[in-house]
């Protein structure tokens, strides 16, 4: 462990530190309500099922260690995974990415952004 607490940057800088800056000036609060609103629309897409690998042995090693414990033990072929078999990876990475837009979201007080 770095010891240091998970972070996304952006173009704008740390995700959960953007409103630190000088978001006075209404084109960078716009802007910055524009990046969150993106990132948050990139997670809702965030699939550990439809992610590519290199090559389908490689998809198929990594879909064996994330997949649902449950799952995981019957060790399945590739050809029956479906996504269902990683809603609880899928949930925990979503997790982890979303904390930040949640700090900006409510500094924002952006009730909408915070229930996403």
């Amino acid at each position: 462990s770095l010891g240091k607490d998970f972070e996304i940057i952006c173009s704008l800088g740390p995700v959960g530190r953007l409103l630190e800056t000088d978001a006075e000036a209404s084109s960078s609060a716009q802007e910055i309500h524009s990046t969150v609103r993106r990132i948050e629309e990139a997670l809702e897409k965030v699939s550990a099922f439809r992610a590519s690998a290199s090559n389908s042995r490689d998809r198929e090693a990594i879909w064996q260690r994330i997949a649902d414990p449950v799952w995981r033990r019957r060790g399945l072929s590739s050809q029956l995974y479906k996504e269902a078999f990683f809603k609880r990876f899928d949930a925990k990475i979503r997790g982890l990415l979303a904390t930040p837009l949640l700090h900006v979201s409510r500094e924002q007080k952006d009730v909408s952004a915070m229930l996403r």
